[in-house]
């Protein structure tokens, strides 16, 4: 019985040539598309992660203000406000706006005006946050205007 097995010629395919050439072109499609359907899939969760971590970043602003005013008149206060700014330096937080640096309308929000040089920024009253260069909040600032002379001589 093995030997009438052995004895049988081994017949081809049913398939023509082109239509097995058609089936690996599909195959081939098909695990291409999966690649990509993998790689953006990686893509958009890491996305999603890193839009969850700024918007719970973003929550907690309020509180970092707070520390930031308290620690100006604690010195327990402020070793803990300066080793979480650290922290958040470290994740790629980084916060902006210093008094006397020049006005850019695309990081501070303008809140008022006080005496001082024009377009200069005289006052922070809540500092400006970023993520990996990604703005969070605006620095919240008062500019400086140059006062008018009330009598002009002609």
């Amino acid at each position: 019985m093995v030997d009438e097995e052995a004895d049988l010629e081994i017949e081809a395919p049913d398939q023509e040539p082109d239509e097995i050439a058609g089936l690996k072109d599909s195959l081939a499609r098909l695990q291409a598309d999966f690649d990509n359907y993998r790689k953006r899939a990686f893509k958009d969760n890491a996305l999603m992660k890193e839009q969850n971590f700024k918007e719970f970043f973003t929550n907690l602003l309020d509180i970092l203000d707070d520390l930031e005013y308290g620690a100006k008149s604690d010195e327990q206060v402020k070793l803990f406000y300066e080793k979480l700014v650290g922290r958040l330096n470290k994740l790629g937080f980084t916060s902006f706006g210093v008094e006397g640096e020049k006005l850019d309308p695309q990081k501070h929000e303008v809140l008022g005006r006080l005496d001082g040089k024009d377009g200069i920024v005289v006052k922070i009253v809540q500092k400006g946050w970023s993520y990996k260069d990604n703005q969070v909040r605006p620095a919240r600032v008062m500019v400086g205007e140059a006062k008018e002379t009330e009598n002009k001589k002609v």
